[in-house]
């Protein structure tokens, strides 16, 4: 595949894109972009997650063959949303997501990157200057995940972080504890199955943040927070049919509750919408 350059779209007011510039290096393999303000200058910074060139995993441990590390990068914003400068960031080998949230509480935004290709997950943490000089190790050494969200699911008012696990078909939680420290993963309810994608989101409107699992060629899972000492209803969506890439919510016809948008990969992408709970 030959290196393709990252662009930019400026918005002209009225829902026109026009082509306004690049950013990173053509040759990144760059599979996902966050955006978030994060060196406190008032305009949101591109965080490029980079996949390096692992082997597959197979039954849980390391494929054979060679291994290629690829930094991710931070790009940041000169105030006209032109990015030319990018920063590598520490203790990135192959992400395909990169969460911002303040994990710490300081002000400033911080960085977790998930290790897609069974390597060590990190938490970043920011300066308050857009660098990333000290983190902390999270979840096991060796992990395949492919994504992660942040969400405050104990209501202790620290976000912490929903990660799924390709080599150990099963999603997780890890609980921040404060201080900068992160609890051992927590699994979640269910057999062994294949997830792709997680995302977390108050679908049910009680105020605790649900978290949204995608598989690969299965019905999804939506795992209600019921607010009670990390206790999470599942619930099926979705037809199983082809792998959910992506996740996205909005109330789309209008009856005041959140559905599931899902970009997918061998299905069509498509809405599921939701049901009003019924009065009793």
């Amino acid at each position: 595949m030959r290196p393709t350059a990252n662009f930019v779209y400026r918005n002209d007011g009225s829902g026109h894109f026009t082509e306004f510039g690049t950013f990173g290096d053509p040759s990144w393999s760059t599979r996902y972009v966050t955006l978030a303000d994060l060196n406190d200058d008032g305009f949101p910074d591109i965080v490029a997650a980079n996949r390096g060139d692992y082997p597959d995993p197979v039954d849980g441990k390391p494929g054979k063959g060679p291994q290629h590390p690829t930094l991710s990068y931070v790009c940041f914003n000169d105030g006209k949303g032109h990015f030319p400068a990018c920063q590598p960031l520490p203790k990135t080998e192959s992400a395909t997501s990169i969460v911002a949230a303040d994990f710490d509480g300081d002000g400033a935004i911080d960085l977790f990157v998930p290790h897609r290709d069974g390597g060590q997950s990190y938490v970043l943490w920011n300066d308050g200057k857009g660098y990333f000089p000290t983190w902390t190790k999270v979840g096991p050494a060796e992990a395949w995940i492919r994504m992660g969200a942040a969400g405050d699911l104990n209501s202790d008012g620290r976000p912490d972080l929903a990660t799924i696990d390709e080599a150990r078909k099963a999603n997780f939680i890890l609980l921040n504890r404060g201080g900068r420290q992160f609890g051992d993963p927590v699994r979640l309810p269910g057999p062994d199955r294949p997830p792709y994608c997680v995302a977390i989101a108050d679908l049910n409107r009680d105020k605790q943040p649900d978290i949204i699992v995608g598989y690969v060629e299965m019905s999804g899972s939506v795992y209600f927070n019921t607010g009670h000492s990390l206790t999470f209803n599942e619930v099926p969506w979705n037809d199983g049919k082809g792998t959910v890439y992506g996740l996205a919510f909005a109330d789309f016809d209008g009856d005041g509750w959140p559905d599931i948008v899902a970009a997918s990969s061998d299905a069509p992408n498509g809405i599921w919408f939701s049901t009003k709970p019924v009065a009793h």
